[in-house]
């Protein structure tokens, strides 16, 4: 009745409605009044409400192996049969209890008139003894609760089918796999692969979905379901932010066999957050949609800079340890070298950035290098680990004195070139993630003077000169250089490269910033591309307050 439960301690009350409810509840999110309880009290109660970590405790894993004489829930089964009989002697008590007078009861005992599974879900990712534990919770009837059904594969409906004790028949085929640790040889597992391609197995689950599954309606005739549609059109603003952080999110491999870097999982996180809120930042919502832009364009521009500073620290670092090698070799920057050369290709801006460093520094002396570097830690732990020894008792590794030790320090041609092997690697590094800093910042601040400011020169293709491009015929590619579809598309077919910077594309490249497509319309006209940022109407709430 929406009353405050009643503790054990006080006895068993009504509730404190203004008629009473009869309902005797149970509220059990610990295993203290398990203990308090005797299986007679327990079977009193209408509803017990109980968490799953409860069941999955320490002390009541080990109370329900103290009952049963072991861990198997057969050895349960036949302990429950002699406490019914009243032949069941509890060693931790020294006596001989009944279905009444046994202390500390586990649930799995009894015989339940309904269990209801809240949150079910969460359910599948469970470890098999656990799920095992659920699926022998007895009772008349079982039912399950849950916003997102696992319903998108035959082995999500299998999970479900089986916790409700429904068993779909079919025949799953074992593979050999590497056993687990600890164990040696080969051991037989369960391919669930086989059952999405399975054709009875997908009739079968088709028929639990629609006899077992339902919406939570009242399913009363006078009562109708109704949906309430708000129909909103993202502004200008808004699609330029969902291109801008699309363009940085990584393209996910969802059946679960890559994994993302920590960078790239990020900036997934922020374009999931800015479709769910309309908001990418961790910090308080902003007002608009334009301000959110106006922050966007800040931290592209900070990332940048920050990029920058790396690389040109680690080309200071390059020319000491080239000084210290002594010869007129440069076999060492050969991968460095190769790197330049295709991205030159690509007319990527940040390899002018790298030539201009070098200069930089090859014409300082080694005091202005180390002026630079102040502040600096390499990522290759061999570099930092001589850099830590050039200083002794001070914290931290990457001051000036860390660095004017080192300038000064005498190493062999071998050391040096080992150094400087890794410090290619990590400049390799830097001079990607400033191409992709600059790419990021340059296309971004293309798309927002494109749905923005809205003049015709930002509105352009740098192939046959048009202006004033309506945004359903203008892209912008990767390379922040923007196209009317049709000239992009000869681009694409016949050098899969732009033709402005020589910067490889591919056919996903190929959309429009905006695509009013309805649903009767063909979407192959846009070569297969998704639209990130669609201006059309979608099912939504707005959160702007512009």
């Amino acid at each position: 009745d929406g009353s405050r439960l009643v503790g054990l301690n006080n006895g068993w009350n009504p509730g404190r409605s203004k008629d009473g409810c009869p309902l005797k509840v149970l509220a059990i999110g610990t295993v203290s009044p398990l203990r308090l309880l005797t299986a007679g009290e327990l079977a009193k109660a209408d509803v017990v409400l109980c968490s799953y970590r409860l069941l999955f405790s320490r002390i009541y894993l080990d109370r329900r192996e103290d009952i049963a004489g072991g861990t198997s829930l057969i050895s349960l089964m036949q302990a429950t049969r002699r406490i019914i009989e009243g032949q069941f002697n509890d060693k931790r008590q020294g006596k001989i209890h009944d279905a009444v007078t046994l202390s500390f009861p586990i649930l799995e005992m009894f015989h339940w008139r309904r269990v209801v599974f809240d949150e079910f879900h969460e359910l599948e990712s469970f470890q098999s003894e656990q799920q095992s534990v659920l699926q022998h919770m007895r009772a008349h009837s079982r039912w399950g609760l849950t916003g997102t059904p696992p319903v998108d594969n035959i082995a999500g409906v299998i999970f479900m089918s089986s916790l409700f004790r429904c068993d779909l028949p079919g025949q799953l085929p074992l593979e050999k796999v590497a056993a687990k640790k600890g164990i040696r040889g080969l051991q037989e597992v369960p391919n669930m692969l086989y059952y999405e391609e399975d054709k009875l197995m997908q009739d079968l689950a088709g028929r639990f979905l629609d006899r077992f599954v339902r919406q939570n309606t009242a399913e009363l005739p006078h009562i109708a379901l109704q949906q309430h549609v708000i129909l909103v059109r993202h502004t200008a603003a808004e699609q330029a932010l969902y291109l801008g952080e699309a363009y940085d999110a990584p393209n996910v491999d969802w059946s679960g066999n890559a994994a993302l870097a920590e960078g790239k999982s990020k900036n997934l996180e922020r374009l999931l957050k800015l479709c769910s809120h309309f908001h990418s930042s961790g910090g308080a919502a902003a007002i608009s949609a334009q301000v959110e832009c106006e922050r966007m364009a800040e931290v592209k521009s900070r990332k940048r800079t920050v990029e920058l500073r790396q690389l040109a620290r680690c080309a200071r670092v390059l020319q000491i340890l080239s000084e210290k090698l002594g010869t007129s070799s440069s076999s060492w920057r050969s991968k460095l070298d190769e790197m330049v050369i295709s991205l030159k290709a690509q007319g990527r801006p940040a390899v002018e950035v790298l030539a201009q460093q070098e200069q930089a520094a090859e014409k300082e002396s080694t005091l202005e290098r180390c002026r630079v570097l102040a502040g600096h830690r390499p990522r290759d732990d061999s570099l930092a680990t001589v850099l830590a020894s050039c200083v002794d008792g001070e914290t931290g590794v990457g001051s000036l004195r860390h660095w004017e030790g080192f300038a000064c320090l005498p190493l062999s041609p071998k050391e040096a070139e080992n150094l400087l092997v890794g410090q290619v690697q990590e400049q390799i590094e830097n001079l990607l993630t400033l191409c992709a800093a600059v790419a990021s910042q340059q296309y971004f601040e293309r798309v927002t003077k494109a749905f923005l400011e809205g003049l015709p020169q930002y509105r352009n293709c740098q192939a046959c000169l048009s202006d004033g491009i309506d945004l359903s015929r203008l892209a912008i590619t990767p390379c922040a250089h923007s196209f009317c579809l049709g000239c992009l598309r000869k681009q694409v077919q016949q050098h899969q490269a732009c033709s402005y910077c020589s910067q490889p594309l591919q056919h996903s490249d190929m959309r429009p910033l905006v695509a009013h497509i309805s649903g009767t319309q063909d979407a192959s006209q846009w070569a297969g591309a998704a639209t990130v940022a669609p201006a059309r109407d979608v099912l939504s709430d707005s959160r702007w307050a512009g």
